[in-house]
């Protein structure tokens, strides 16, 4: 039970390091094919990420269960592909709930930075001025793409899990608190915010929660057939809701995505406008006398005569000089 237990916090940890991998190469793979922006990149790399996983990770170990067995019964009869998914996934709940320890045990130590201070150690030692070497370490950007797909992730597997075997219900709410405990430091205290998506990474969200959704009750359907509940066939028209849901909240969300840029120009531009009535408000209560002038152009009372002298001189000797230019 012990080599068992061992074995399948391995693995874990194996996948685990394997998909810190993968959000590199996708990285690259945007910029080389024509990624104009960071955003650009960032949630390539979310959308991207996020099927990857859930082909390699989710659909994977289905496959790796009986479902891979009975491939053959699967092309023969593309119909049973529901029933079998039924049976399939509840085979690989213990995989996934120690997936999920496994990444909440992993949190609180990637909570200590360890690669970052690495890299800023071994940088420090090249940067060329205290300026530089503060800058390193000052200059962090937080990344949204392995951490977005990492949440959207474990909301699929507590939502498709959820009834198949509730004991992975609080190993999602464990993980979820450790990160907000996590998130919430580093993103006051550690990280800037590099870019702004005008919310196009709701957008991304929301169709990664829908897909769990969708895989949980074609799931739940092919349980609860392969199990001869009479009343497995009153789950179709909540997934046909949830499939009209899904589209009205897309051509809902859909416009104010693509103009959001728009409408932050229109509240830059009432900011703007509310700016200059309070400063001209601010300009006829306070007297000039108290503007604020830059130390260059104060001017001592005594002072006054000299320069005023100093600029009539060079006055008369430019006009002296352009007079002898003309003849």
């Amino acid at each position: 039970m012990l080599c068992l237990c061992v074995f399948a916090a391995l693995s874990g940890l194996a996948l685990k390091i394997f998909l810190w991998l993968v959000p590199f190469i996708l990285a690259a793979m945007m910029e080389k094919s024509g990624a104009l922006s960071l955003a650009q990149v960032d949630l390539g790399v979310v959308t991207r990420f996020f099927l990857f996983q859930l082909i390699v990770v989710f659909f994977g170990a289905v496959l790796a269960g009986s479902f891979f067995s009975q491939a053959a019964q699967w092309v023969a009869h593309p119909e049973t592909v529901i029933s079998l998914l039924g049976t399939a996934i509840p085979q690989t709940t213990t995989f996934f709930i120690t997936y999920m320890w496994v990444n909440t045990g992993w949190e609180p130590i990637s909570f200590w930075r360890t690669m970052d201070l690495l890299s800023y150690f071994f940088l420090s030692m090249f940067a060329r001025s205290p300026r530089e070497k503060a800058r390193l370490w000052q200059e962090q950007y937080t990344k949204y793409d392995k951490k977005v797909v990492s949440h959207t992730m474990f909301i699929l597997l507590g939502v498709v899990y959820s009834c198949i075997n509730p004991i992975i219900a609080p190993s999602a709410l464990a993980y979820f608190i450790v990160r907000s405990i996590i998130e919430r430091y580093e993103n006051i205290f550690v990280y800037r915010r590099r870019y702004e998506s005008g919310g196009q990474l709701w957008g991304r969200v929301f169709e990664q929660v829908m897909v769990g959704m969708y895989i949980f009750q074609l799931s739940m359907i092919g349980l609860l057939s392969v199990k001869h509940f009479p009343y497995s066939p009153l789950l179709l028209p909540c997934f046909v809701g949830t499939m009209v849901f899904h589209a009205s909240t897309r051509t809902l969300m859909r416009r104010p995505y693509r103009v959001t840029s728009l409408h932050d120009a229109a509240v830059l531009d009432m900011h703007d406008k509310d700016a200059d009535v309070e400063e001209e408000g601010t300009r006829e209560q306070v007297p000039p006398s108290e503007f604020y002038l830059p130390p260059v152009l104060k001017v001592k009372p005594g002072d006054l005569e000299p320069l005023l002298q100093q600029a009539m001189q060079l006055d008369r000797e430019l006009e002296g000089a352009s007079s002898s230019s003309k003849h």
